[in-house]
């Protein structure tokens, strides 16, 4: 799945304007004065990250054989239903301890930084990088 979202990434740069959408977004959210307007910073950052994991999974499907692209939709969706509900946690135990600003910064971080160090394991391991 993620060799897929890099090779779409590289062919497409217009994807990676859609991820760091998602990312300044979020990041907006505690920074505005109205709820309205952070409501649709965080829908956007959405729309932008739903496009970029719907195209990531078709240059799976289109690239893989039927059983392959199985096991790895099955993976990806256990992985994101566990990382679902540990970020829902500590989203809300972090917003109960040092307010809602400051636990989306940390946690939007925190994911930004898991995905670097995720996206730079697959290149070492693609040969892209040393």
């Amino acid at each position: 799945m993620f060799q897929a979202l890099l090779c779409a990434l590289r062919r497409h740069p217009w994807l990676r304007a859609l991820g760091c959408g998602f990312i300044l977004c979020y990041l907006s959210v505690p920074l505005v004065p109205s709820e309205s307007i952070a409501l649709l910073l965080i829908f956007s950052a959405h729309v932008c990250s739903n496009v970029v994991f719907a195209l990531a999974s078709y240059g799976l499907m289109a690239n893989f054989s039927q059983a392959q692209v199985g096991m790895a939709m099955a993976r990806a969706y256990r992985w994101q239903i566990l990382i679902s509900a540990a970020s829902t946690l500590s989203c809300g135990l972090l917003a109960d301890r040092l307010g809602a600003s400051a636990a989306i910064i940390l946690l939007s971080l925190f994911g930004l930084l898991l995905a670097a160090g995720v996206m730079a394991n697959y290149r070492r391991d693609a040969g892209l990088i040393e």
